[in-house]
């Protein structure tokens, strides 16, 4: 089994997504939060955008959570989505997009740690069972650290 990030590292990680998005994924199973978003958190960088993947046992329960849960942020009138092969992008002008990724579904959250080329990448954090949790790679904190 992969690690998790620190106790603390977690809740920096968390306390920092956009309340909105946090609020949809305590109330979503099977929303995850990947790769850039975390490692900048965590490195005290301003992250670029937020990207939300979907785990579920089929490629097309995974969809309609993302398209559920990227429906309930644009329900907001002063967001616009955009809809691609990738992802369904929502742009808000006073803060980062939000991305659900439709075009990668996985089928454990070590699935999606495993599927970032870069280890300082591989990371993800959910809401289950009452609790956040989360994975990364086992060279995460080194390859942050040494900044590779």
């Amino acid at each position: 089994m992969k690690p998790g990030l620190s106790a603390t590292d977690l809740r920096f990680v968390v306390s920092r997504i956009p309340k909105d998005v946090r609020n949809l994924m305590m109330k979503t199973p099977g929303l995850l939060l990947g790769g850039g978003f975390i490692r900048e958190t965590i490195a005290q960088n301003k992250p670029n955008d937020v990207d939300l993947f979907a785990f579920a046992p089929s490629e097309a329960e995974c969809k309609a959570i993302l398209t559920l849960g990227a429906h309930k942020i644009s329900e907001n009138r002063q967001t616009k989505a955009y809809t691609t092969q990738n992802a369904i992008s929502i742009f808000t002008s006073a803060r980062m997009p939000i991305q659900f990724i439709t075009r990668w579904t996985f089928a454990t959250p070590e699935d999606l740690v495993d599927s970032f080329d870069f280890t300082v990448c591989q990371a993800c954090v959910w809401f289950n069972d009452g609790f956040w949790k989360s994975l990364i790679s086992e060279s995460f904190y080194a390859d942050l650290a040494a900044k590779r």
